[in-house]
């Protein structure tokens, strides 16, 4: 490498990477006063003087180079006198023999994983399971330099063309430079396309059987100490084997295992929300995701994905419908918008969001007020036609922040979405569509699924003293009901929804699974009052107030109504004859006892349930 290659590649975003905005802007400074003279220029190596101080800039970088202040590292002398060769090496002519230098990009895509993985060493694993964890992170392509940034991690790295790995530019805790800057480079690397290359060395990493056994012992452990004696430890075994090295690369078990440790803490609190056949259960699906594993350790859904591999594809429609606010029970917030794909009626998904304890400036609500691909604030998307150019679309249909080329088109009309190939008006079709989405057995997970739904009639409203929650009932076109629910903290929501329910047209609900149970939650509204059509996100927008003659309507409506009566299946033998044969399990956990087994197994057998 010559001294005009390093001076090319050290652009002001590369210095100021090195060193400081501060010391850039104050380097900028003297060089407009005409500070620094060239003493002597080399191929390989340059003098310079910036008053007293005398620089020597070598080939090898700002780093190797010297200069004979007392500041340690790359003072503003040496940013100074790099500057200040720029002219003079650009108007100079290289022979024809001179290498070509690639870009940093090119750099890093020509490397193959092995290389990577000598330079990450034993952070390898840990920067698999960070990029499996998505980490937020802006890639801004500079030629010849890139850099990626992680906002909620505080640190940013940059590659310099002419430098290796161990010479790039980072920014950030010291101790985590070499595991970021392994990341930042496999970010870059799918970034130009190049994914399977990193899912395969994720694979490779594999699931051992001694790695299963002992799983399985420290839940078993975990389960003997949670329940009969409430003892501290089973949290600390099952948290200890959640971030060990070997579960790095199972971000699914990691997960399941800190929510265990989670209920095993509530359980030594004697926390009245602990439930003990619910913890016993929890524990036998993460005993049943290691049993699967020992069959198929790379079956990407009991393993979990390492990270999301967003492929560039053809330029779609999209109906934005609705977003939904969430919070993790770990503390991490943030929105997902919910959209069409008008081809295929499949549903889409763009998400954001913080972690917990990062960015405490972050906000949802003003999330929802920023552009998204470029096409304007998100609120204004809801309910228009969106053209995508240049979309990227990971395989479980979530959408890049890095998709672009977008602009909004027209509104959407009521007729338009009740004739879209994802709405419902058929109870009994959409729960054949979500049995089908929803995969089953051990590989299904509990995630929320969008649905839109179109209702023939909109019934009562009923508070579920039980579960604490209340009811409203929707009927199809052949007035089967489907129950949708919300949390009794939103009484003030539930009442408006229920007063506006003669404007409604549609509604996009979130539908998940509760101890087999299907929980619908309504997310946005599609109302119509006067041909006027009105999308409302009701986690973020007000819902309109009735006045004048449609207030008087529904006061009376509010009067005259029935309530909704919440009742409770006590006449399934076979669910209550499960939850005994479950409580029996518990108890005999508990406290070592059997219980009343015989009379159990004679209620099995009248059922028909054995072999």
């Amino acid at each position: 490498m010559t001294l005009r290659q390093m001076v090319h590649s050290h652009d002001d975003t590369a210095l100021e990477a090195l060193s400081s905005k501060g010391l850039l802007r104050r380097a900028s400074r003297d060089l407009e006063a005409g500070a620094g003279s060239i003493d002597a220029l080399g191929e390989t190596e340059a003098l310079v003087s910036v008053g007293e101080e005398k620089i020597t800039l070598v080939a090898g970088g700002p780093a190797a180079s010297s200069c004979t202040c007392k500041a340690s590292g790359v003072c503003r002398h040496i940013l100074l006198a790099i500057m200040l060769l720029r002219e003079p090496l650009q108007n100079t002519v290289e022979s024809d023999s001179e290498e070509v230098v690639a870009s940093a990009s090119e750099r890093l895509c020509s490397a193959s994983i092995d290389e990577l993985k000598k330079f990450a060493g034993v952070d390898w694993n840990k920067a698999l399971a960070l990029l499996g964890s998505e980490p937020a992170s802006n890639v801004a392509e500079l030629a010849p330099n890139v850099t990626v940034e992680f906002p909620e991690l505080e640190a940013s790295v940059t590659f310099i063309s002419t430098g290796e790995l161990k010479d790039a530019a980072y920014k950030g805790s010291k101790t985590r430079k070499r595991l970021l800057t392994t990341v930042a480079a496999l970010i870059v690397r799918q970034h130009h396309g190049l994914v399977s290359d990193t899912a395969d060395a994720a694979a490779s990493v594999g699931v051992s059987a001694t790695f299963i056994d002992d799983a399985q012992q420290t839940i078993e452990r975990a389960v003997a100490a949670t329940l009969p004696g409430r003892s501290a430890t089973a949290q600390d075994m099952l948290l200890d084997l959640a971030v060990s090295s070997r579960c790095e690369t199972l971000p699914r078990l990691s997960a399941e295992l800190r929510a265990l440790a989670r209920e095993a803490q509530r359980a030594c609190e004697r926390h009245a929300d602990f439930e003990s056949a619910e913890f016993l259960l929890q524990a036998s699906r993460s005993y049943a995701l290691l049993e699967s594993l020992r069959a198929t350790p790379n079956d990407v859904q009991l393993t979990g994905t390492i990270r999301r591999d967003y492929q560039k594809t053809d330029a779609i429609e999209l109906w934005p419908l609705a977003v939904a606010r969430w919070r993790s029970a770990g503390g991490a917030r943030g929105l997902t918008t919910y959209a069409i794909d008008t081809a295929s009626g499949h549903w889409l998904t763009a998400s954001d969001g913080r972690a917990a304890g990062i960015d405490h400036s972050y906000s949802a609500d003003r999330a929802y007020t920023l552009p998204l691909w470029g096409a304007g604030p998100l609120c204004e998307l809801i309910g228009h036609q969106l053209h995508l150019a240049a979309p990227r679309i990971a395989s479980d249909g979530s959408l890049s922040a890095q998709s672009s080329g977008a602009n909004s088109t027209e509104k959407l009309t009521v007729e338009s979405i009740a004739q879209s190939p994802a709405a419902h008006r058929n109870w009994q079709k959409l729960r054949r569509d979500l049995s089908t989405r929803m995969v089953a057995g051990v590989k299904r997970r509990n995630i929320a699924l969008p649905v839109l739904i179109v209702p023939k009639r909109f019934g009562q409203m009923g508070f579920d003293d039980l579960h604490q929650c209340y009811h409203w009932q929707l009927s199809d076109d052949y007035g089967e009901p489907l129950i949708v629910s919300l949390p009794a903290e939103d009484d003030t929501l539930a009442i408006a929804l229920w007063r506006m329910s003669g404007s409604i047209r549609a509604l996009v609900c979130e539908c998940q699974l509760n101890n087999n149970a299907l929980l619908v939650r309504p997310v946005s509204v599609v109302s119509e009052v006067k041909g006027a059509v009105q999308f409302y996100n009701i986690d973020f927008d007000q819902l309109p107030t009735e006045s004048g003659f449609r207030k008087m309507m529904a006061n009376w409506r509010e009067r005259l109504a029935k309530p909704l009566q919440i009742t409770h299946d006590e006449n399934d033998s076979i669910r209550r004859l499960l939850g005994d044969v479950g409580e029996l399990i518990t108890i005999a956990v508990e406290n070592g006892s059997s219980g009343d087994s015989a009379r159990l197994l004679d209620r099995v057998e009248s059922s028909g349930l054995s072999a």
